[in-house]
């Protein structure tokens, strides 16, 4: 497991089945983007899920008012992860510098395309 190096995350050495890496200081900046990336294509999507609904419920001839509630916020907000593809989590990582040791394999083989993140 990765884990940024904040002051709350304390440093434990008795782990037997996960291994424990902290970031070096100051790398932020240069993870942050690939972050942002996953996290855009999320609100997009979202924001994009909400709006058909809302189309939906005033084409259905519904009164003014849209109301949505929180099971259905849960509902869109794991859908719309879902289809968030594993290779756009994938590259992502794999931008910032994170790689399997299968892919480390074929890292020569792939083109800088396919590593790009989503576009921002």
């Amino acid at each position: 497991m990765v884990v940024d190096n904040c002051p709350a995350h304390p440093s434990v050495d008795n782990l037997k089945a996960i291994k424990l890496e902290f970031l070096p200081p100051n790398t932020t900046s240069i993870l942050q983007p690939c972050n942002h990336s996953i996290i855009n294509s999320f609100k997009s999507n979202y924001r994009k899920a909400v709006a058909q609904r809302y189309l939906v419920h005033t084409d259905t001839g519904c009164p003014a008012t849209f109301n949505i509630f929180v099971l259905e916020v849960l509902y869109l907000m794991k859908k719309v992860w879902d289809d968030i593809s594993t290779s756009a989590v994938a590259n992502c990582f794999g931008h910032a510098g994170f790689y399997s040791q299968e892919s480390s394999e074929t890292e020569s083989e792939t083109s800088e395309e396919d590593r790009s993140c989503l576009p921002l």
